[in-house]
């Protein structure tokens, strides 16, 4: 049995108050947003890519991508993982934050290769990060039903859905997630 279609979702949606700017419009020393860059690093890993957003109309750099618009008020990553699965129920997504900067396509394409059979979640020392790594159509149902119970932490919905999913160790610098000023310096 052929596995599902794997598409990539850049999650996109934050409102950035920590940062104190758009985290999805910083430019990268080659003049490229983080959100040009992540989506171009997906693009030839994942058969379409899209980009999770509470809205997308009078975004200049979000209209430029396929959108997928939050379903209802914006809660967090949780909601735009499950908008994505509402939407395209049949899928596997490679869900990448845009705050993860540092990631490289060597590191994507090992959670990858874990995931053509079963969810695959990254981690770190610093332990699971949910915002980057497969999720299957099986955990996506999970999720999304513990999302309509009223669970909005993507982390606890991970805990609580343990037997849907595996984990891949990366390095901690690809899975630095940089949401203040003072994680871009380091």
């Amino acid at each position: 049995m052929m596995a599902p279609a794997l598409c990539g979702l850049v999650l996109a949606g934050g409102s950035s108050r920590r940062m104190g700017q758009d985290k999805a419009a910083i430019t990268n020393s080659d003049g490229k947003s983080w959100l040009e860059s992540t989506v171009a690093m997906l693009e030839p890993l994942c058969s379409e890519v899209y980009v999770s957003c509470q809205h997308s109309d009078d975004d200049p750099l979000r209209s430029r991508f396929p959108c997928i618009l939050d379903d209802g008020p914006s809660e967090g990553p949780l909601t735009g993982i499950t908008s994505a699965h509402r939407r395209f129920p049949q899928n596997r997504w490679l869900v990448l934050a845009v705050d993860l900067p540092n990631m490289i396509p060597e590191a994507l394409a090992r959670i990858i290769r874990h995931a053509e059979t079963v969810s695959t979640i990254a981690t770190s020392s610093r332990g699971l990060e949910p915002l980057c790594g497969v999720y299957c159509p099986e955990l996506l149902a999970a999720l999304t039903t513990a999302f309509g119970a009223g669970e909005r932490s993507v982390l606890r919905g991970l805990e609580a859905n343990r037997k849907f999913y595996t984990t891949v160790a990366l390095d901690d610098v690809s899975l630095m997630n940089i949401n203040r000023p003072s994680d871009r310096e380091q």
